[in-house]
C-alpha cells in the first residue's frame, strides 16, 4: 500500500513525449499511429518515473485497444492548480458498467483479449499513483468519441507524505 516517490520539478511534456519512442514498436505492430501533443508548457512537482509509469501503462491500453489504422494521441495541457493529460484512442467504446469498474484491481473487461499477459492490475496501479500525487484520473468513452483516459496531477505535487515507512 505504500508508494514511495521521490519528488522533484518535472517538465510534463517532457513526459507526455516519453511513451512515444518507447511503444512504436507496439504501435507500429498493431497497425495504430501513435503521437504525442504537448502543450502544457508546465512543470509540476511529482515522481516523473512514476508518470512516465502511469503514462506508458495508458498508452500500452490505448494501443492493445484501438482500431487498426487509428491513432492514440498524448496531450496536455495546462489548467488551473495543475495539468491535464489525455491519452486518447479511437476504440470500441468502453460500456458503462465497463468504465464504472475499469479501475478495480484484477478486474478485465475483455481477458480474452489480453492474450494471457494481462492481469488486470494496470489501471487500479495508475489510479493508486496518480492518486498518491494528489491527483485524480477518469474515463470518458463514447462511440463517436473514442475512449479518453483524463489525468490531473496539481501543480504543487503530493499534499500527503510521499512514503510510509516499512513495518517491521
Amino acid at each position: 500500500g505504500a508508494v514511495r516517490m521521490e519528488i522533484e520539478d518535472v517538465a510534463i511534456d517532457d513526459l507526455v513525449e516519453a511513451p512515444v519512442p518507447r511503444l512504436r514498436h507496439q504501435a507500429e505492430e498493431a497497425d495504430v499511429g501513435l503521437a504525442a501533443q504537448p502543450g502544457a508548457g508546465a512543470t509540476v512537482r511529482a515522481d516523473g518515473r512514476r508518470i512516465e509509469q502511469v503514462l506508458a501503462n495508458l498508452v500500452d491500453n490505448a494501443i492493445r485497444f484501438a482500431r487498426r489504422g487509428s491513432a492514440v494521441t498524448i496531450t496536455s495541457k495546462a489548467v488551473a492548480g495543475g495539468v491535464l493529460i489525455d491519452v486518447h484512442n479511437e476504440g470500441d467504446p468502453l460500456p458503462e458498467d465497463v468504465r464504472a469498474r475499469v479501475f478495480d484491481r484484477f478486474y478485465q473487461a475483455d481477458s480474452a483479449r489480453s492474450g494471457g499477459r494481462h492481469r488486470g492490475l494496470g489501471l487500479s496501479i495508475v489510479q493508486e499513483l496518480v492518486q498518491a500525487h494528489g491527483g485524480s484520473v477518469a474515463v470518458e468513452s463514447t462511440a463517436e468519441a473514442g475512449t479518453t483516459f483524463s489525468v490531473f496531477l496539481p501543480a504543487g505535487g503530493p499534499t500527503k507524505p510521499t512514503s510510509v515507512p516499512p513495518t517491521r
